[in-house]
């Protein structure tokens, strides 16, 4: 499916350009500052906009135009990866433009992931929508493996001015492939409700649906306890095993094989009964 292949080259050149944005600015960061403390607050500022506008990126991805949504990201992207690197070349990088660096990456993940996932869906339609998540999932753990290990390399090769402008052009090049994204428009048989209304509707149907509210929980704690110790893992190689950029970012990549493993499996199951199994 030509629609679908898109979308995913799409997805996976995203998180590509996003793991290696993610890291090297982690990386420059404790160059300048050395100090775990401000390279937890940098992560902070990446994740804090998921919580913050999840509430509302459900709806902007349900009433505006998706093909839109994801051009609007990967421009802001480009924007973003331009004025950093200038600011990296002309040697004026601060930790607070870093930090707002950071926030814009997250930012721009909070609402492109709802309307690209959503997007699947409308283009490949229910019946194939379990296979076409799990071949979308191995897209982004694609991205956390191969993400880290050009990040490392081109750190490590050519230094922060060559690994930011490598960025800028992944960046850039996810910019042409939005435009040739084409998610079939929905046609809204329901009058739309109020984003009040909207919200209140769907907590409500979180907390009386007992599989949704199980995810729910299972999130907030995977996310909030699990998954985040992973993000020191740079710290971790660069200040206690002294390891060179592209060790580092070697050990942050083979995070997603497992994760890789898992999606594949998925994609190619034919029948799923037990969901909470998997």
């Amino acid at each position: 499916m030509p629609k679908y292949r898109m979308i995913w080259y799409f997805g996976v050149l995203t998180e590509i350009g996003r793991q290696m944005e993610l890291l090297v600015l982690g990386w420059l960061l404790l160059e300048i500052t050395n100090s775990p403390l401000q390279f937890g607050v940098f992560f902070f500022a990446n994740n804090l906009p998921r919580p913050v506008f999840s509430i509302f990126t459900g709806l902007i991805a349900d009433r505006f135009d998706r093909n839109k949504i994801l051009w609007a990201g990967a421009l802001i992207n480009v924007i973003s990866g331009i004025v950093v690197f200038a600011l990296i070349y002309v040697e004026s990088i601060v930790p607070y433009h870093i930090f707002i660096a950071s926030w814009i990456n997250g930012s721009c993940r909070a609402i492109e992931d709802p309307a690209r996932r959503t997007g699947v869906l409308d283009i490949v339609g229910e019946r194939r929508i379990v296979n076409a998540l799990g071949i979308d999932n191995f897209s982004q753990v694609s991205g956390k493996i191969f993400g880290p290990l050009i990040g490392g390399a081109m750190l490590s090769w050519q230094g922060f001015k060559g690994a930011y402008i490598t960025i800028a052009v992944i960046h850039l090049v996810t910019l042409i492939i939005s435009t040739r994204i084409s998610i079939p428009k929905q046609v809204l048989t329901l009058t739309p409700e109020s984003v009040a209304k909207s919200v209140t509707s769907g907590m409500k149907y979180v907390f009386t649906n007992k599989m949704i509210l199980t995810m729910f929980y299972v999130t907030i704690l995977m996310n909030g306890l699990a998954f985040e110790a992973f993000n020191f893992i740079p710290e971790i190689g660069k200040n206690y095993l002294f390891l060179s950029p592209f060790l580092a970012f070697f050990l942050v990549s083979s995070h997603g094989t497992g994760q890789a493993i898992g999606a594949l499996l998925i994609s190619f199951t034919k029948n799923i009964n037990r969901y909470g199994l998997w």
